[in-house]
């Protein structure tokens, strides 16, 4: 039998109940869950046992109704009392006997959770809308916008002038896109000159190679480097020499019109350009271009040998790529073109293809 049996009703100690269909309750406590439960030591009606007229009345008026109840059942009958310290009683037939058990209960025992199943609905049922409307406001206003900031710097590493998405925004994902724009443009860019750095040039080249390689595409690359430059922060310092870099970075990227081309600074005084889709012709009128331009700029360089101006010295080269090269066989060959420039007398550039020794 489920639950605690009738016990502390109406002040009057009793416990161990069973109750017979004709209205007698008989007690054993101590043998109930026991087969001798029906010996009793105690039998009386329940009009002698017990007081509280609205328990007495809705036992009776349950128990008229009984006729054939017990025959093999055990299921529980609740009542529900208008009056006294509990609210409900329970009968509970003692399978195959005329016997029942009584117990009683407050309401929110009897019931337990049930009672509450209402309310706990109507919490269920808000917090599943809420769960919807916050998943709908969570996709529109962080979700989505994340979604395409990832997509637009994907894109970046294939597309250069790719904008990142949301920098134009007033609100906090404006702030983290335009940081990570900061950081993106710092991790790419020198920081002296404000072209691109080494880092991403090499990182850049590959892609392009990539790329070119499906269709055996061309590519020129130039190197470059200042004349005499050591001798130049000697004579007019260190901070004369980097306005004289930054200058030198402005005539490399006014030689460069095309959104494909970029240019870099390698380290020190050396740059380096990158012309995808350029052939011999436009890599030389790139080069002599460029040296037109410095010397244009006409910075004095008093210690310089070939001039009295800083001038450069440029190494170009020209291929088809192909799938097996890699942009440092470029950044080689450039060099090596570059490095002849130097010895055949600076402020000047020689081509070499990259194909030919």
């Amino acid at each position: 039998m489920a639950g605690e049996l009738f016990s502390h009703y109406d002040n009057v100690d009793m416990h161990g109940y069973i109750i017979d269909n004709k209205g007698v309750i008989q007690m054993d406590s101590a043998l109930l869950d026991d087969y001798d439960f029906r010996r009793h030591d105690y039998e009386a009606r329940i009009e002698e046992a017990l007081t509280d007229q609205v328990f007495l009345n809705a036992i009776k008026s349950h128990l008229e109704k009984m006729e054939g109840y017990f025959d093999g059942k055990n299921d529980p009958s609740v009542i529900k009392l208008s009056l006294g310290p509990y609210r409900y009683v329970t009968i509970t037939p003692i399978r195959f006997t005329n016997w029942s058990a009584i117990v009683l209960y407050d309401s929110s025992s009897l019931l337990g959770m049930s009672v509450f199943w209402p309310v706990y609905t109507t919490m269920l049922l808000l917090l599943i809308v809420f769960a919807l409307a916050t998943n709908t406001v969570s996709y529109r206003l962080i979700f989505s916008p994340l979604e395409q900031l990832v997509n637009s710097l994907a894109r970046l590493k294939e597309d250069k002038e790719e904008r990142i998405y949301g920098i134009e925004r007033n609100d906090e994902f404006g702030n983290l896109s335009n940081t990570i724009q900061d950081l993106f443009s710092k991790a790419n860019h020198d920081a002296l000159t404000g072209i691109y750095n080494r880092r991403f040039m090499e990182n850049n080249l590959q892609h392009i190679m990539e790329f070119l390689s499906r269709s055996n595409g061309l590519l020129s690359v130039l190197m470059l480097d200042v004349d005499y430059f050591k001798k130049y922060n000697d004579t007019y310092g260190h901070e004369q020499g980097d306005v004289c870099l930054k200058a030198i970075a402005r005539a490399l990227t006014g030689c460069i019109t095309r959104a494909n081309d970029f240019a870099a600074r390698y380290g020190g005084e050396e740059f380096a350009a990158v012309l995808p889709h350029t052939d011999e012709a436009g890599a030389r009128a790139v080069a002599q271009k460029l040296l037109e331009n410095v010397q244009k700029l006409n910075i004095p360089h008093s210690e310089s040998s070939v001039a009295q101006c800083v001038t450069v010295s440029v190494g170009v080269t020209t291929g088809t790529v192909a799938y097996m090269q890699s942009g440092a066989d470029y950044l080689k060959r450039a060099d090596e073109a570059l490095y002849m420039s130097k010895q055949n007398g600076r402020n000047r550039y020689t081509y070499l293809d990259f194909t030919k020794e």
